[in-house]
């Protein structure tokens, strides 16, 4: 069945009446991945595309209307549930496999088990009620024949999923994965043609001479039970390729389906985990569905080995190992530096003090990019995004709110119009007493040329690794994140005075007008200037003269703000 189809079957399952219709379409959005995805759908639909695009493109640049009037966060939203071959709306496709998930839903009091190690314990204990596999449902008892097949299942999952190991090639989309093997394979697993044929009739499995599992969270699951096994003899690094342990692995779902297993003690499973992939064990926490009786400790613990790796590039000398640290930080709240989060609801700013202008001016300039979870203040507070005051004397703002590309909270706010940055200046003096603003760009070149006209930060000339951006263009070097990082990850790329991230990472708002720098009113439509290059821009346009011209209105995923205040500081603040 076509997903629609699947929704008008649950509909019609839970029936019309008494808010039964808004049920099953919650219901159906847990089965599709997430229940924001039915916003963007109408989305799709306002903007003139079909709901069987919506649900058949192989990306979203494919239906141009809809492209047009999306975001960047709904386009990743879209990418990273509808294609997924993971989604339940694939495994419901099939009528029967819809049925078994709906008798889970039902039996669950109206909710699918957010931890799908349980989800799918419980769905294939369903399967294997009807094939007379389990004696009894209640105590999940199986028959002899029904343990013979999981542990079956299980001996074939991992032969199938540690060729990672054994080979270190594959021949899925994710790095060393198997999805399907040879019947004679299969048998050899299983052991024996009856075994096989129940899994066959139980659509645990398919295929005749070519066999697979029939859903890839059913390979994961029992990846997931054979990994539970192997715990006390195989090391978790094993999974990652230590030179790249940051990339998918293929084994990152069976992993956060193992936490799931178990719900007294899965932090033996989540530290197992940390040691080889800081990112994984982070997932395991916010996605299992179990929280650890001593999550605290956890926490503790993954602060104190993580947070200096972060900026220490001699022990971590590769950027994207320290932004894949960086981003686990950042989803957990872990990434206490100064300057980075918020205290008692307000942005905290380190501010580096008293540089010395081109117009023999002295200014404070923040050390790090405005981040998410500062920005995120200003939304939340109820004198923030929404008070009028802050938007006074901006002609014709843009306040729609605009969902970032990348959420951690240590990442530099992206999405963010020029107009959105006056007023979180605006709203920022009033919480702290003092006059906070972009930086007029004479002032932001100071401190990123520093006091003798450097051409990049650190110096002449552009050095690998020390600033994100795109450096494999012209072979400027050899890294390219492909998104934003934690703010203040590349120390050795520093100004003099030590601000960072003044190139590469985001583009940067500065308070004045493109043709006439002089202009710093709040008012007018004309560009404003943007400085110090982003992620996706090359080596050119991260040096510290170069400069480029937006409408105040823009809002991408390239362009961000930092804050500047006039000397001197009240004391505490």
């Amino acid at each position: 069945m076509k997903p629609w189809r699947v929704r008008e079957v649950l509909r019609l399952w839970v029936g019309n009446g008494g808010g039964q219709q808004e049920l099953a379409d919650r219901l159906f959005w847990q089965l599709a991945g997430s229940a924001d995805l039915a916003a963007v759908l109408e989305k799709w639909i306002q903007a003139g595309a079909s709901e069987v695009e919506f649900w058949s493109v192989s990306k979203p640049e494919e239906c141009g209307q809809a492209y047009s009037k999306t975001t960047l966060a709904e386009d990743e939203l879209w990418s990273r549930h509808i294609p997924n071959p993971r989604s339940l709306v694939r495994l419901a496709a099939n009528p029967f496999l819809l049925t078994m998930l709906f008798k889970v839903w039902r039996s669950s009091k109206g909710e699918l088990p957010a931890n799908r190690g349980e989800l799918f314990g419980r769905f294939i204990d369903s399967l294997l009620w009807r094939e007379g596999l389990l004696e009894d449902p209640n105590a999940r008892r199986r028959t002899a024949d029904g343990g013979r097949l999981l542990a079956g299942l299980t001996e074939l999952a991992w032969r199938l999923q540690r060729v990672r190991i054994d080979e270190g090639k594959g021949e899925s989309g994710d790095f060393g994965v198997l999805t399907v093997t040879s019947r004679a394979a299969a048998l050899d697993a299983l052991g024996d043609e009856h075994l096989l044929k129940k899994a066959v009739d139980g659509t645990l499995l398919e295929g005749d001479d070519e066999i697979r599992f029939r859903h890839q969270l059913l390979q994961e699951y029992f990846t997931a039970q054979a990994l539970q096994g192997r715990m006390p003899t195989l090391a978790a690094g094993q999974l990652w390729p230590p030179d790249r342990w940051w990339e998918r692995s293929g084994w990152e779902e069976a992993a956060v389906l193992l936490a799931g297993f178990h719900p007294a003690g899965n932090a033996e499973v989540i530290r197992w985990l940390a040691k080889a992939q800081p990112e994984v064990a982070a997932q395991c926490l916010l996605q299992s569905g179990v929280e650890p009786a001593d999550k605290e400790n956890l926490l503790g613990e993954w602060q104190k080995a993580w947070l200096p790796l972060l900026t220490d590039v001699k022990r971590e000398p590769r950027p994207e190992a320290r932004a894949a640290i960086g981003r686990a930080l950042g989803r957990l709240g872990l990434d206490n530096r100064k300057g980075v989060g918020v205290r008692d609801g307000i942005p905290e700013i380190d501010w580096v003090p008293e540089i010395d202008s081109v117009k023999a001016e002295r200014f404070y300039i923040s050390r790090y990019l405005v981040t998410n979870a500062q920005y995120d203040a200003f939304l939340q507070a109820e004198d923030g995004y929404e008070d009028d005051r802050w938007w006074k004397g901006l002609t014709d703002p843009n306040r729609e709110r605009r969902q970032p590309s990348w959420s951690e909270g240590n990442h530099p706010r992206e999405t963010v119009s020029w107009h959105e940055a006056m007023a979180f200046c605006a709203w920022l003096s009033h919480k702290l007493g003092y006059e906070v603003r972009l930086p007029a760009e004479h002032e932001w070149e100071r401190a990123a040329r520093g006091a003798e006209g450097r051409e990049y930060p650190w110096g002449e000339g552009y050095k690998t690794g020390y600033a994100n951006i795109y450096e494999i263009w012209e072979q400027k070097g050899r890294h390219y994140l492909r998104r934003t990082s934690p703010v203040g990850m590349y120390p050795q790329g520093a100004s003099p005075e030590g601000v960072l991230d003044l190139a590469g990472n985001v583009w940067e708002w500065c308070l004045n007008e493109y043709e006439k720098p002089e202009r710093t009113q709040r008012s007018g439509t004309g560009s404003r200037v943007l400085r110090g290059g982003s992620w996706y821009y090359n080596h050119v346009s991260a040096r510290a003269a170069f400069r480029i011209h937006p409408h105040p209105d823009l809002r991408v995923y390239l362009i961000g703000f930092r804050l500047v205040c006039s000397a001197p500081i009240p004391a505490g603040r």
